[in-house]
């Protein structure tokens, strides 16, 4: 060790801890809003999917019922792997704001034309073009990265996901009150006949009357944060007040040109090769797997019938359920995740949260378990109200325990900002994190609802094969965490060691 970097160990110590910098919490608010709007429109589907896929007739067979929703889920992530590093890139060049305005007005579209879907095709196109649209994510937690610094960003980050959160209460409650309104509200819905043409269409409706709200909100109120674009502004308003200064003489050259800002990015293959942008994306990867087969599986679960291994729950149940779950990350995301960042390293506290996953897996069977023996007499699918209970009490546990785990997003937005090779390339390295997840979140769904339809079908296992592979996969995801680089601390190593 060189006699420097012994001489700064032996000093820091003495460092004093910089004070913590203040929130922009009118331009945070605003974000948060503006975000609400996605998840709202992404989960919204979730508690009619299946009785959507009945209602198409795509198969006679209920068993194959989960394939066919795991499919309309897969298509969103597929077209999304697409175009979302294309989405993160042009917002490092043209900025945030315009980006997130597009993305919302794709959601708002692809929603009212998946309302309006009488056949697989149509429903499977309307969700290709919500994928294809939906840039948002990266951009926005690039956005939230250039708010905030190392003394705020463990406050910062899990808004977004007590937003993402918020929408999982939101949209499923919309998407189970309001699909198939002319049967559920008769005496309200009952006589309209484009209602009982289009059951799905009035959740999208609202859904996509909310979009609409944010992208007023967001035209109107939400501030560019890309630094070359701030650069440009100053310099701007800098030429203008100098003219007006100087009466008409010839102003001094900006010392940076926006053009230096642009070619100091980073290209893709030099992030694609990072080691430090790998180990990241490639446990946002396992993240992704775990928690989009976990969404799909719980459902899928609640909405087969308990003779076949599920619980024979309604989309309105299945809808509250996940509403609950919503609500449950929504206290822990903002309150729990500072807490234990302060006290837990992040290479550790992201493969614990991790391992939360795998026992997920192993507990869903047990489910049905419980439901199968309190059944009430003579009755397949309806429960005694001691059986009740114990279903909806097992199921909150275990959605508890899964909010708990979604804290790894929190854990997982931290690393991927500390993963990014400069300030500039923070949207690019966003973009191809996100592209990475899109692929797991495209192979998620297929996989784990075809994985069910096999596992009922051929009762392989038992019924527990589905589980039992998902169970690795768990165990796979909480390696990968385990593995994680820190980016600013290994580039601050990097960086010591050049000196």
């Amino acid at each position: 060790m060189s006699s420097r970097a012994r001489d700064r160990e032996e000093l820091e110590p003495l460092v004093v801890q910089p004070r913590e910098t203040p929130l922009p919490k009118l331009q945070l608010t605003i974000l948060c809003l503006v975000r609400l709007a996605e998840p709202i429109a992404y989960t919204q589907v979730f508690p009619y999917v299946n009785r959507m896929m009945e209602h198409l007739h795509v198969t006679d067979d209920p068993r194959q019922i989960g394939f066919y929703s795991g499919l309309v889920e897969s298509v969103f992530s597929f077209a999304q792997l697409l175009f979302i590093f294309q989405w993160g890139r042009l917002s490092d060049r043209i900025g945030r704001k315009p980006i997130i305005l597009c993305g919302l007005c794709g959601s708002a579209l692809s929603t009212m034309c998946f309302g309006l879907s009488s056949s697989l095709p149509a429903a499977l196109a309307a969700r290709m073009l919500a994928g294809g649209l939906a840039g948002n994510a990266a951009v926005i937690q690039s956005m939230l990265g250039e708010l905030t610094d190392e003394t705020n960003q463990a406050r910062a980050f899990p808004l977004l996901g007590l937003c993402w959160n918020l929408g999982c209460i939101i949209g499923p409650l919309i998407g189970g009150a309001l699909s198939e309104p002319a049967t559920g509200y008769p005496a309200v819905f009952g006589r309209i006949q484009f209602l009982k043409d289009y059951p799905f269409f009035l959740p999208c409706a609202v859904s996509c009357s909310l979009t609409l709200c944010s992208i007023i909100l967001g035209y109107i109120a939400l501030e560019e944060t890309l630094p070359s674009k701030l650069l440009e502004k100053t310099q701007a308003l800098d030429t203008e007040a100098a003219s007006s200064n100087t009466y008409g003489a010839v102003t001094a050259q900006p010392l940076i040109a926006p053009e230096t800002v642009h070619n100091a990015r980073p290209s893709i293959l030099s992030l694609i090769s990072d080691p430090i942008v790998i180990s990241v994306v490639r446990t946002y990867f396992m993240l992704a797997m775990s928690s989009t087969a976990f969404e799909v599986l719980f459902v899928l679960l609640s909405y087969t019938a308990i003779a076949h291994g599920g619980l024979s729950r309604n989309p309105l149940e299945i809808g509250s359920a996940l509403a609950l779950g919503g609500l449950v990350a929504v206290i822990l995301q903002p309150l729990a995740y500072p807490v234990l960042s302060r006290r837990v390293k992040l290479s550790v506290l992201y493969p614990s949260l991790m391992a939360i996953y795998p026992f997920l897996f192993i507990m869903l069977p047990f489910l049905n378990v419980v439901a199968r023996n309190n059944l009430a007499d003579d009755s397949d699918d309806k429960l005694t109200p001691h059986g009740s209970a114990l279903v909806w009490t097992s199921i909150a546990v275990i959605l508890i325990l899964a909010r708990t785990g979604g804290m790894c997003s929190s854990a997982n937005m931290i690393s991927i900002k500390h993963a990014a090779p400069s300030q500039d390339a923070l949207g690019s390295t966003f973009g191809v994190a996100q592209t990475v997840a899109a692929v797991a979140r495209g192979i998620s769904p297929a996989m784990a609802s075809s994985l069910f339809a096999v596992t009922l079908e051929h009762s392989l296992l038992n019924g527990w094969f589905v589980w039992v592979i998902m169970f690795m996969v768990g165990i796979v995801s909480v390696l990968a965490a385990s593995q994680v680089k820190d980016g600013l601390v290994e580039r601050k190593k990097a960086a010591d060691r050049t000196q």
